[in-house]
């Protein structure tokens, strides 16, 4: 079956003929404006795709013998191909950059120049084993849930006939433990990066007003803040989808005091063009290591986290939450009420036994 992807900010189409794998370019520029086109042109080498499978079955036609054999690497490479994003400020999209970790982590144990095919379920195995020992549970879910994408694609492409990736590989999900802020820790961290910039310090604290990802911050634009009816338009790039986020007293008097730069500056413009993730995030480390906290596991989405079990300790419905941090549903924000609920039980339990 056909498939598109981007490569050089174009729509390529990749299909198959005579048991070979084709790509074209259909030198459309890679946007959503020209996806309905694309999708046309896909449908168009499906048909021919499909006819000359019918062809072949019925020995109108013989299909070439390519004997290519696709190593990791190569097969790495053209995944990516598919999954690679820029976005608007030019930079690499973080989905691709993680995959990239993935497979430069799963060549530890596979090497590069395997074939695909000879890639079994003992290497997943093996992979999960030293991940395990090394990284959380989380982590490791992470990585298998991009490698099974990797290979359900080399699937679809017909590289390889099944996944070498299991139902059982996948550990379950435990119970996380949400990593907050110490109070004086916090106090500390924004002194420190007001000491260093002022910038980094309104960023840290924009950061914990509000709860945005770390990596949507710096696509914000001066025409996202509405403050005469006090919204703010947070475009989420994990679900592609916006949150109208309020306004409220202490993050306007903030916006005021600390970003007066949104009045002037013209409503398509970066409030924070000057940074990036890897920027900010390199920074938070380095105040960390001055600060003696390198072993309290904090990082950037611990801003993020304290926010949300602020407003979770405060009271605010689990709905309202839900909406305010992006969930599509209220199962993940449940994990920030946990000992608010334990309080509330052990109240309702005292109660009745009076």
């Amino acid at each position: 079956m056909a498939s598109l992807f981007n490569n050089r900010n174009k729509y390529y189409i990749a299909y198959h003929l005579n048991g070979k794998r084709i790509t074209k370019c259909t030198y459309l520029e890679f946007s959503p404006v020209n996806r309905v086109k694309a999708e046309a042109l896909k449908k168009e080498f499906e048909l021919i795709e499909k006819d000359n499978k019918i062809k072949i079955k019925y020995g109108v036609i013989i299909p070439k013998n390519t004997n290519t054999k696709l190593t990791l690497a190569d097969a790495a490479a053209t995944y990516l191909k598919t999954i690679k994003k820029t976005t608007a400020s030019g930079k690499r999209d973080n989905h691709s950059r993680i995959f990239e970790n993935v497979i430069k982590q799963f060549q530890e144990d596979v090497k590069s120049d395997t074939e695909v095919t000879k890639i079994n379920k003992s290497d997943i195995e093996a992979f999960i084993l030293r991940k395990n020992k090394e990284n959380a549970n989380a982590t490791v879910i992470t990585y298998i849930r991009y490698l099974k994408g990797f290979f359900n694609y080399l699937i679809e492409e017909e590289y390889i006939d099944k996944s070498p990736i299991a139902k059982r590989h996948t550990p379950k999900a435990g119970t996380r433990q949400i990593n907050t802020f110490k109070e004086n820790d916090l106090e500390q961290i924004l002194a420190q990066s007001e000491l260093k910039n002022k910038e980094y310090f309104v960023i840290f604290k924009f950061l914990l007003l509000t709860g945005i990802r770390p990596g949507d911050i710096f696509e914000m634009r001066a025409g996202d803040f509405d403050l005469k009816s006090k919204i703010l338009s947070l475009k989420v790039s994990k679900t592609q989808g916006c949150i109208e986020f309020p306004i409220y007293t202490e993050l306007m008097k903030f916006i005021k005091k600390e970003l007066p730069r949104i009045k002037t500056l013209g409503v398509d413009e970066k409030v924070f063009k000057q940074f990036n993730v890897e920027r900010i995030g390199k920074t938070f480390r380095k105040i960390l290591n001055e600060l003696e906290l390198k072993g309290s596991s904090y990082n950037l989405k611990t801003f993020r986290k304290t926010f949300a079990t602020t407003f979770a300790n405060k009271g605010l419905a689990e709905g309202d939450l839900a909406d305010l941090l992006g969930h599509s549903s209220t199962t993940t924000t449940r994990t920030y009420y946990k000992s608010k609920n334990a309080g509330a039980i052990r109240s309702r339990m005292e109660a009745l036994m009076k």
